[in-house]
């Protein structure tokens, strides 16, 4: 019963993230980055400054940003984060977000890749979060 309970709280979570991307109508930017990772936030904003200009880019986070006067950033509550997230494991609903945490989703810490010294936080910015991206355009390209 406890997980019948809990996958119905999954769900109820996912359906109010849904609902939320489709009522601010996020799918009108070519990107939409999940930033959940304050340790991370430097990195990958400064990233997406280089690479991605000219591109309409909006970034989701449950903290502030000192870096708002060069992106547009959009403040949302940590439940909305994690429900956005929770719905993406479930059903890749859309190409246009990029998830940026090193413990999210849970099974794929990349935390553990610092933390044991196999990756840096650089590499794991460039290979895994970028690599995401560039695997994004490639694929808007073919479609064209």
């Amino acid at each position: 019963m406890q997980f019948y309970s809990k996958m119905t709280e999954y769900f109820i979570h996912a359906e109010d993230a849904r609902a939320f991307w489709v009522d601010n109508e996020f799918d009108r930017y070519e990107y939409v980055v999940l930033l959940l990772c304050t340790d991370l936030s430097e990195s990958v904003l400064s990233c997406l400054y280089k690479n991605l200009r000219g591109h309409q880019v909006l970034v989701l986070t449950p903290w502030a940003t000192p870096y708002s006067h060069k992106y547009l950033v959009r403040t949302i509550s940590k439940e909305i984060a994690i429900g956005i997230v929770t719905l993406y494991s479930l059903y890749a609903f859309t190409d246009r977000l990029i998830i940026c945490s090193l413990d999210l989703p849970y099974g794929r810490k990349l935390r553990n890749l610092i933390d044991s010294g196999i990756e840096t936080e650089d590499e794991l910015v460039n290979g895994i979060i970028l690599g995401k991206l560039y695997e994004t355009l490639l694929f808007t390209e073919n479609q064209r």
